[in-house]
This record gives structure tokens, sequence and C-alpha cells, in this order.
């Protein structure tokens, strides 16, 4: 059997980084647990450091609060860069299904697994 090629990790920017969901990723991600899935935390936003259309990034994910997605959406899509997002909270997603157009866009309003169970 050939040995499997060397893959590049995808470079995430963590958006809400400091919050329960964040903070969690970002440890999973401190302990080589998401790290053989091939991917990387390469920056971490919060309030204090809001995300910018220039972090070297290969997409966003972002799991702060609901009240931060028009500015997110905004940097992700002036980046032109995937956007994948876990808040909860959304009134309308009129934005998100026009941005879809330009960017990836992957929404999920909870990543909990009691949430998956339960929509199941």
């Amino acid at each position: 059997m050939l040995p499997h090629p060397a893959r590049r990790k995808i470079q995430i920017g963590l958006i809400g980084a400091s919050g329960r969901l964040g903070s969690a990723i970002a440890l999973l991600a401190k302990q080589a647990v998401i790290t053989e899935a091939h991917i990387e935390i390469v920056r971490s936003f919060d309030k204090n450091s809001p995300p910018s259309s220039d972090a070297p990034v290969d997409l966003f994910l972002d799991v702060s609060l609901a009240s931060a997605l028009p500015f997110n959406l905004k940097v992700a899509l002036e980046a032109k860069k995937p956007l994948v997002i876990g808040t909860t909270g959304h009134t309308t997603l009129e934005s998100l299904e026009a941005a879809c157009s330009i960017i990836p866009i992957f929404y999920s309003p909870n990543f909990s697994r009691g949430m998956a169970w339960l929509h199941h």
C-alpha cells in the first residue's frame, strides 16, 4: 500500500473563540483531537479582536452571537472565504441566502450533540 500523500491542513479562523463552544473547539484543537482531521485553527477572534477580511485563513467558523453575524458575514464576503455558522437565534436568513451566491455557507443553528439527537 502506498503512503498517504501529505495534505495541507485547512486553516480556520475561529470567530467566538472566548465563548463556551469556541473555547471547547480551541481546547480540542490544542489536544490534537481535530488535527487528525487535517484542520488547524490559525486565528481566534472574539468581541475584543473581531475578524478581518485580510486574515490568512481558508474559512471562517462562526460560533459567536447571532447579533455578530451581519459583521462576520460582511468580513467573509470581503475576504471571499467560506463561512460555517453554528450559532442560534437568527431571526432572518435572507442575508445568508443572498451571500450563498458569492461564497459557500454552511449553516447549522446548533452544533451540540443533544440538539442533533433531538432533531433526529
